[in-house]
């Protein structure tokens, strides 16, 4: 899969490099999500360090600007910067759109030479940086007239959703690390070996349809829900005890139902419920 950075998402916007490089975050998780992915390649225009970032700074002044205060998350920014604007793959080494036709869209950029009219004949998708030109999760281009929709992407968790319906992203581990980052689930201390090597396919699915629906509720609601049966895991005995003798001896383990048969075991901490393990039957369940 062929994704197209944006560079008419960079035009001076920005009214600070601090608020140019506080918005990395979100594109910053952008670039590890496709870096995870099989065979998908993010390409970018040759002379994106051009692009203006406010409107005194190029993409360039802000990288090699040394008045930046350092700090971990600076050198952080900069070093995605530099990649981003420095490294290959370019479009613009072997362009598939032709300056024989006309892309236009509602904002009347004339986009030859640049990113949108390249996705247009690629794979129809985008990654654009915060800009109210690009706020929505699709774009319309007319090429000659015809309508061509194109895919923008804005957060990680539209890409998340795309590449695991495109199966670019596999694993259903990774897929859910990246699609519930900054939700109420976090799935950096799921266990391998209780995780969803275990489990079918329709058994993932559930499980992702589970996940989805936890995370739209309040905890409030969770708490209150039928459906999920959240509630503390409380074993008959030491014996009985599924996490005896794990990192996790001490925590409040709870539980939640995925389905009929299936549970999901964790702890939380403040507003995030860690995900630990699975279980397929109810023999730990039905013991706490």
């Amino acid at each position: 899969m062929e994704i197209v950075l944006n560079e008419l998402s960079l035009d001076g916007q920005y009214d600070s490099i601090p608020s140019f490089l506080d918005s990395l975050k979100s594109m910053i998780r952008i670039q590890k999500i496709i870096d995870s992915a099989n065979a998908t390649t993010l390409l970018r225009h040759h002379e994106l360090y051009t692009r203006q970032v406010t409107r005194q700074h190029t993409l360039q002044q802000v990288i090699t600007d040394n008045s930046i205060k350092t700090t971990n998350d600076i050198r952080a920014f900069k070093r995605f910067l530099r990649d981003l604007a420095n490294e290959q793959p370019f479009w613009t080494e072997s362009p598939k759109h032709s300056y024989n036709d006309s892309y236009t869209c509602n904002f009347d950029i004339m986009p030859h030479g640049h990113a949108l009219a390249e996705a247009c004949e690629r794979d129809g998708i985008i990654i654009s940086f915060e800009h109210n030109n690009f706020q929505k999760e699709t774009l319309d281009i007319f090429k000659n007239g015809s309508l061509i929709t194109l895919i923008n992407i804005i957060n990680p968790v539209t890409l998340s959703n795309l590449l695991w319906e495109h199966k670019q992203i596999t694993d259903p581990a990774i897929f859910c690390r990246y699609r519930f980052n900054g939700t109420k689930l976090s799935f950096d201390l799921l266990e391998i070996e209780f995780g969803f090597n275990e489990l079918q396919q329709e058994e993932i699915k559930a499980f992702l349809s589970s996940f989805e629906f936890f995370v739209e509720l309040s905890w409030d609601d969770i708490g209150r829900s039928d459906g999920l049966q959240y509630k503390p895991y409380s074993p008959s005995s030491k014996h009985n005890d599924w996490f005896r003798n794990s990192p996790y001896t001490g925590k409040d383990i709870y539980k939640f139902r995925t389905s009929q048969k299936y549970r999901c075991f964790g702890f939380r901490e403040n507003e995030v419920f860690f995900v630990l393990r699975f279980e397929r039957d109810h023999e730990y369940s039905d013991n706490g």
